[in-house]
């Protein structure tokens, strides 16, 4: 498994994208990747946010001050397994 720096240290070209607001498909980064084994969040300015994961409340992982936040399921996903939280719904 991935450490968090690894995922960070790979994803820095991607990030500096994001940073700049020039990305041309953030969602080949973000979003449900390797397999359905993480999910990447970009949320610049949140201390923390949530997912819902097959019904239950769970806590994303902040990896990067600009608001880079990933979480890892213990098992495989799909698309429609989970959903983001977003304080304005």
């Amino acid at each position: 498994m991935k450490t968090m720096s690894a995922v960070s240290k790979k994803s820095d070209p991607e990030l500096q994208l994001l940073r700049d607001g020039v990305s041309h498909d953030p969602h080949q980064y973000l979003g449900l990747h390797e397999g359905g084994k993480l999910i990447r969040l970009w949320r610049p300015g949140a201390s923390e946010t949530y997912l819902e994961v097959e019904g239950n409340c769970v806590q994303a992982e902040k990896i990067s001050s600009d608001g880079l936040f990933v979480y890892r399921p213990t098992k495989p996903l799909s698309a429609a397994d989970y959903r983001v939280y977003h304080a304005s719904g």
